[in-house]
């Protein structure tokens, strides 16, 4: 199998990638555990789709998660170096869409389109980290997990693990620079 070489923002180092792979990981395991308190205590109608936010916070809270997804892809190109990181970048760029994609349609009980996107970024995060070795692996394989219960009251300590997994792979890249991650 050919392996393919992304190479870095110019000027940019791996140590600065993978430094905001780890915020990127940890904004997320943040706003995931902050999300799954307010899905227990919100007012907010469940069949909304910004439930369990307020109008008003929404557009804030996407527009975070959008930039969570972006560091994450900075992370992976520090990563850098197989078919599967591209796969994973990808997915995580489909995620950035499909969190700017839901702020016009969080009043709606129906958003299909955007629940395709925010699919299909998983399952090719899920399956580009699985494809990228052993220091995505366990991210990747939480991945798989996740989209089996996305739609449950679970959904954003799903996704708080997710990017704690996230930020612990790119933590350990960051610690053994130099070394291959798989």
């Amino acid at each position: 199998m050919s392996s393919y070489q992304l190479q870095p923002v110019a000027g940019t180092t791996r140590s600065t990638l993978l430094k905001a792979g780890i915020a990127g990981g940890v904004i997320t395991a943040a706003a995931g555990a902050f999300s799954q308190v307010l899905w227990f205590t919100s007012d907010v109608p469940d069949d909304l789709w910004r439930f369990p936010w307020s109008a008003g916070a929404y557009p804030a809270v996407n527009t975070l998660w959008a930039v969570a997804h972006v560091l994450v892809i900075a992370g992976l190109l520090g990563l850098g170096r197989s078919r599967g990181l591209l796969i994973a970048v990808a997915g995580s760029a489909l995620l950035t869409v499909a969190e700017l994609a839901s702020i016009p349609v969080a009043e709606s009980t129906d958003p299909g389109a955007v629940m395709a996107l925010f699919f299909g970024g998983a399952l090719m995060s899920a399956i580009g980290l699985l494809m990228a070795g052993r220091a995505t692996r366990l991210a990747g394989l939480w991945a798989v997990a996740y989209i089996g219960f996305a739609m449950t009251p679970l959904i954003y300590t799903g996704i708080g693990l997710w990017g704690v997994l996230l930020a612990i792979a790119f933590a350990g890249e960051r610690r053994g620079a130099g070394q291959p991650s798989g």
